[in-house]
């Protein structure tokens, strides 16, 4: 269960924190105006200017990517921030949890014997975001090694 997302100017905080944060927006759908509607859909980015938004990027279920208009978004269901691990959008999930194993790695290799406590936590904030429940081999390689570090 995430943690429920009430507007596009909490939209574009978490996305704008994501590396604090991490996780990602996924919705329960989108409907555009043209009445396409894309379910499990995870907003990557919602753009501003001054203090109007204008444009919304999402990506669907099948790996496409999508920037719209904001004016061109008739309805955003049940949009709510949670942690890789839970996203319902496979392509997503896919593409950002090898993208949080390789900045796991490279945090690794360029604090090799450093003890230092802000280290830790993003590496502990990493393996909790992406979940250690899933068999993939490069993935379990990876939180061993990370949790080798931590420990």
């Amino acid at each position: 269960m995430g943690y429920p997302i009430q507007g596009l100017s909490d939209m574009y905080t978490v996305l704008n924190n994501e590396r604090k944060l991490g996780g990602a927006i996924e919705v329960g759908y989108i409907r555009l105006r043209s009445g396409e509607q894309f379910p499990h859909a995870v907003i990557t980015s919602v753009e501003m200017s001054g203090h109007l938004f204008y444009t919304l990027s999402f990506m669907t279920e099948q790996g496409e990517s999508y920037i719209c208009h904001i004016d061109d978004v008739s309805l955003i269901y049940e949009a709510s921030h949670k942690r890789i691990h839970e996203l319902q959008n496979q392509a997503v999930k896919q593409k950002k949890t090898a993208e949080k194993l390789k900045y796991a790695k490279r945090l690794v290799e360029l604090n090799e014997g450093s003890t230092n406590p802000v280290f830790e936590k993003e590496l502990a904030q990493v393996i909790e975001d992406i979940g250690d429940m899933e068999p993939s081999a490069e993935k379990q390689n990876v939180i061993q090694l990370v949790k080798g570090k931590i420990a």
